[in-house]
């Protein structure tokens, strides 16, 4: 046997600068967020998921915390000071704690979680993003004509069970499951048009798939699915009826919510990381 052994070398070139203004302006929320996850699934391996918490709140604390030191001097102790380029990254932070490979629960087994950490090491950050801040949309105000074309999906609303109207359903996609959520007094035309029953009681909550029926409603319905990004795998759809069973668990994706014990609603851990914030600098 022959052959040649070859080593391939890739340069890189990144720009480096010492102006904390220009840094914190041109700083990606979403690269940083995915490296924070992946670091955080990887520390995970090593450490309890408290241990995990607390780093990821260290971090997301001392770069907003540098933000107000070097960029933002003499503003109000009281105001919490937040960097364009960043001013959503608590959400995300809060977001990774309270993602099921990383903070785990009785409820789930350990091939979940080991199958969900080896999910988010492959993930890109276009799919990322998704899965730590769900797309939350209403669809049961939508129809499609047969001589309509739709293009764009509905508008998106904030993922807290604040901004459900349960007269109406709603798609909720993290681009790995994708939940449709019925509300108690959803239109019994809505129901009948998609689902062929006259109530929501009727509906299968094991349906994985949307029945395709001859009418405006179930073709809005069936396009908004068609028109989501591509995920990281095929999605798996659940139809959840309001107070249902299934409810609970996907409640969990509302990450804005607060959700168990252990877990803060955005609001809660905004202000938790502008007390520690104020606690450094005075």
């Amino acid at each position: 046997m022959s052959g040649q052994r070859r080593l391939r070398i890739l340069n890189m070139s990144l720009p480096v600068t010492a102006d904390y203004t220009e840094f914190y302006r041109l700083a990606n929320h979403e690269a940083l967020t995915t490296f924070m996850l992946k670091q955080a699934v990887q520390l995970n391996r090593n450490k309890s998921s408290d241990e995990v918490k607390e780093s990821l709140s260290s971090h997301c604390t001392q770069f907003l915390l540098t933000y107000r030191e070097k960029c933002s001097k003499g503003t109000p102790s009281g105001q919490l000071v937040l960097p364009e380029s960043l001013k959503l990254m608590p959400l995300y932070v809060n977001s990774i704690l309270k993602n099921e490979a990383i903070s785990g629960g009785t409820d789930m087994t350990v091939d979940d979680k080991v199958w969900q950490m080896e999910l988010i090491r492959g993930m890109r950050t276009e799919d990322v993003m998704p899965l730590l801040y769900p797309r939350v949309m209403p669809v049961s105000d939508i129809q499609i004509n047969q001589s309509e074309e739709m293009k764009e999906l509905p508008k998106l609303v904030r993922a807290s069970s604040d901004f459900l109207d349960n007269s109406k359903a709603y798609i909720i996609d993290n681009g790995v499951f994708l939940f449709i959520w019925i509300g108690s007094t959803c239109p019994q035309k809505w129901v009948q048009d998609v689902f062929g029953v006259s109530s929501t009681n009727q509906i299968d909550p094991g349906s994985v798939l949307i029945p395709e029926r001859d009418n405006a409603h179930s073709r809005a319905l069936r396009r908004t699915i068609q028109l989501l990004p591509r995920g990281i795998r095929q999605r798996q759809i659940f139809v959840v009826v309001e107070k249902s069973g299934l409810e609970p668990w996907m409640k969990k994706f509302l990450v804005e919510d607060k959700s168990g014990a252990a877990n803060n609603s955005y609001v809660d851990f905004l202000v938790d990381i502008h007390c520690k914030i104020r606690d450094k600098v005075y």
